[in-house]
């Protein structure tokens, strides 16, 4: 086949004697081949039906039909849902695949999610799936994909030991919003409580749809362990949960893990975002940004001293740094970092403490990324990308 996009069917016999027909497509690029348009392929987007509080994975590959990858800094890609949710931006997450989270809000029997992707002068790409959203059921406590880093809201059923997460579902606590006021915190709130590997997890905030929770440190990684939900004698159904070392998540400011980042100017208490009274952009070769996180493993005092006990807050002296080497990069430029741990006095957040570089690009939405690296395996984990405002 020539350079561009071949469509084609492929014939697949069974032993019962039937033969179904599957579509397939092949990208032929070359030397020759000039991209003209943008391809989606879902990886995670059957469609199907879902259930409103009910965080949905949406993965796609999308490439040009060269075959070429469309990656995060040139490339924009979106879900919008006809049932009325809110457009949901997906995140690029290396090779050719983007990835986001719906939490479905509005009921509808029968809806469309369409993924559309823009690149420049391409002309954009476009996949549509069905999906039926049904209210969310009143039978007790139950979570259904539903466990997130709180975050960047990416990682389903995946959890750092140390990390914040929020998990999702129908019934999980008592009518009404809990928040924890007083630390250390409590396992209990609003008469929930969340086990994960047989171990509870000290809990921030509960509502009916919602409860955010820290993932206990002695958890070990690479491995697998239930997460129930207990209101008195009524427990959920156990979902799998899989441990990972690392799942490093920038807060932002819209709380769903994309655009202007939760990232301060260090020493000013004020937002490295366009101006207003309460933030200004960075400057460039010589401010230093505190970059507000989870999930960057585990932590030691200065002098070796052992981590803060689950749900208590980090006490100064000492500060707590990552065992694992983190790096940076804003607008594409390495970053140089100066910390990486706990914020003293604070419970579990992360702060990175990076200085802007002088040959970093300027502008009100400049892209920011943490990277943590395995010491044992050398393995990364990339954030979530936010931004950042940059003069």
């Amino acid at each position: 086949a020539g350079a561009g996009v071949h469509q084609g069917m492929v014939a697949v016999g069974f032993d019962d004697g039937s033969i179904q027909t599957v579509p397939v497509t092949l990208i032929a690029g070359g030397a020759s081949c000039k991209p003209a348009k943008l391809l989606i392929s879902a990886v995670g987007l059957s469609g199907g039906a879902v259930q409103t509080g009910a965080p949905v994975a949406i993965s796609v590959n999308v490439t040009d039909d060269c075959g070429n990858p469309a990656t995060a800094a040139n490339t924009s890609v979106q879900a919008v849902f006809t049932n009325g949710d809110a457009a949901v931006a997906l995140t690029y997450s290396g090779a050719q695949s983007w990835q986001g989270t719906w939490i479905p809000e509005h009921a509808a029997s029968a809806m469309q999610a369409q993924i559309t992707a823009a690149q420049g002068s391409l002309a954009a790409g476009s996949l549509t799936a069905p999906f039926s959203v049904a209210n969310a059921g009143s039978s007790g406590p139950g979570v259904a994909a539903a466990i997130l880093n709180a975050a960047s809201a990416a990682g389903a059923q995946v959890v750092a030991p140390g990390s914040y997460v929020a998990i999702y579902g129908s019934q999980l606590a008592a009518a009404g919003y809990g928040l924890a006021t007083t630390t250390p915190f409590s396992n209990t709130l609003d008469g929930a409580e969340v086990l994960l590997g047989g171990q509870p997890m000290p809990l921030f905030f509960s509502s009916p749809a919602q409860i955010n929770a820290l993932v206990p440190q002695s958890l070990t990684p690479n491995t697998v362990a239930q997460l129930v939900i207990e209101q008195g004698s009524t427990i959920s159904a156990p979902i799998p949960v899989v441990i990972t070392g690392h799942q490093p998540g920038i807060y932002s400011q819209n709380q769903a893990g994309t655009g202007q980042g939760s990232i301060e100017i260090s020493g000013t208490a004020l937002l490295a975002a366009p101006a207003s009274a309460n933030s200004r952009p960075a400057r460039r070769g010589s401010d230093f940004i505190a970059i507000y996180c989870t999930g960057l493993g585990p932590v030691k005092g200065q002098n070796g001293e052992p981590p803060p006990a689950d749900g208590y807050a980090a006490n100064y002296p000492p500060l707590y740094q990552t065992t694992a080497p983190v790096s940076v990069t804003v607008g594409g430029v390495n970053a140089p970092v100066a910390f990486s741990g706990l914020t003293p006095t604070l419970v579990g957040l992360y702060q990175v403490d990076s200085q802007v570089p002088a040959n970093a690009p300027a502008g009100d939405a400049v892209p920011v990324v943490v990277s943590v690296s395995d010491p044992a395996t050398g393995e990364v984990a990339q954030s979530n990308t936010v931004t950042i405002a940059v003069q």
